[in-house]
């Protein structure tokens, strides 16, 4: 349930994306020939102004059809090719633009009722109900193996007879190396549920890694202000849509090196499991991790790639700067080979999230 929960929750991030382009279409008088909830085959829609406005069979996101978004139709007033170059941008980069400030709002209203965040020497004195969390958890670990997650409340650790409580990060990595190669459980809260899970360290980890294969820290609840919330949220959204440059350049860095960061990335199926993990975890963990992801995809959409807005702001670039358009034709085969390569590597990313769940 939390999984389908999540899925309908990513569908609104792509429905809003698309409303941006709608809106900003609409404002600029270009015509809008269909705006569907949903993906085709239609269900339902009605007509009003020229504009077909659709409810259809698969839920998952929405669309904007616009009058000579392919570059045909240049003759008609109404048509989007028709258009100066400032104009079109502005309705390309406006669904951008509504992830961004959508993720912004998120993040505003997370810290006004209360966001996690790793406790550390800037924030400590503001944080409330702290408590010793999992942060991350590596694969094919002893931690991975037993069903750990991100997000884990550790609440006691046992070996054999002695066990430990209330603790700080270092108290249970001192734990756990002072038990090392005896079988641990772990009391965990995970939402509202108390787990247990048994697992043995490893004498030997990897490079980078621990004993148990978690990194692990005191994370605590923060809130602010309506005032100190918006301005946290701005300065978060903005942090975050820049950190995805600099995270993109380090992963097309690691397809030419020996770094298995590539290798970590994860596609739809993969993004919802790790959402449906989060909705379970409380509304702070969730506002947080949906404003994650409309902040990553106004980034991801702003990238100069084939098939994303980001290539087709480019090519209205180049035309402003050449005076004239790039053909058509070329234009359109670009787009046409980068949306292939774009649904190529979905499938591929897909099929490595499927293995590594199932």
């Amino acid at each position: 349930m939390a999984i389908i929960i999540f899925i309908f929750c990513l569908g609104f991030l792509i429905f809003i994306h698309e409303l941006g382009h709608f809106l900003a279409a609409k404002k600029s008088g270009i015509k809008v020939e269909e705006f569907g909830f949903g993906y085709p085959p239609r269900l339902w829609g009605f007509k009003k102004k020229g504009t077909i406005y659709s409810i259809n069979a698969l839920p998952f996101g929405g669309f904007v059809k616009i009058l000579g978004e392919d570059g045909k139709g240049k003759d008609d007033k109404k048509s989007f090719a028709s258009r100066k170059p400032f104009v079109r941008a502005k309705i390309l980069v406006a669904g951008i633009v509504v992830n961004l400030l959508f993720g912004i709002l998120l993040l505003s209203v997370g810290y006004f009722v209360g966001l996690p965040v790793t406790v550390d020497e800037n924030n400590i004195t503001k944080v409330k109900n702290i408590n010793l969390s999992i942060l991350s958890v590596s694969s094919d670990s002893p931690a991975d193996e037993a069903g750990l997650k991100s997000g884990d409340v550790v609440l006691k650790v046992r070996a054999e007879s002695e066990e430990a409580s209330q603790m700080i990060s270092e108290d249970f990595q001192s734990f756990v190396k002072n038990h090392q190669g005896q079988e641990l459980t772990l009391v965990l809260a995970r939402g509202k549920n108390i787990l247990e899970k048994e697992l043995i360290g490893r004498a030997n980890p990897p490079e980078g890694e621990g004993a148990l294969g978690v990194m692990i820290g005191e994370v605590g609840t923060l809130r602010y202000s309506l005032g100190q919330s918006i301005v946290h949220g701005i300065k978060d959204g903005i942090r975050i849509f820049l950190n995805i440059f600099i995270l993109l350049f380090y992963v097309i860095k690691s397809l030419f090196t020996h770094d298995q960061l590539a290798g970590s990335l994860v596609g739809p199926v993969g993004i919802a499991a790790l959402g449906g993990q989060t909705v379970k975890l409380g509304l702070g963990y969730a506002l947080q991790f949906l404003a994650g992801l409309s902040v990553n995809l106004a980034a991801m959409n702003l990238i100069p790639f084939p098939g994303l807005d980001g290539s087709r702001i480019l090519f209205v670039l180049i035309e402003k700067l050449k005076g004239k358009p790039v053909s058509l034709r070329t234009e359109n085969a670009v787009h046409s080979l980068g949306f292939a390569a774009l649904i190529l590597l979905t499938i591929i990313i897909t099929t490595k999230d499927i293995v590594r769940l199932f």
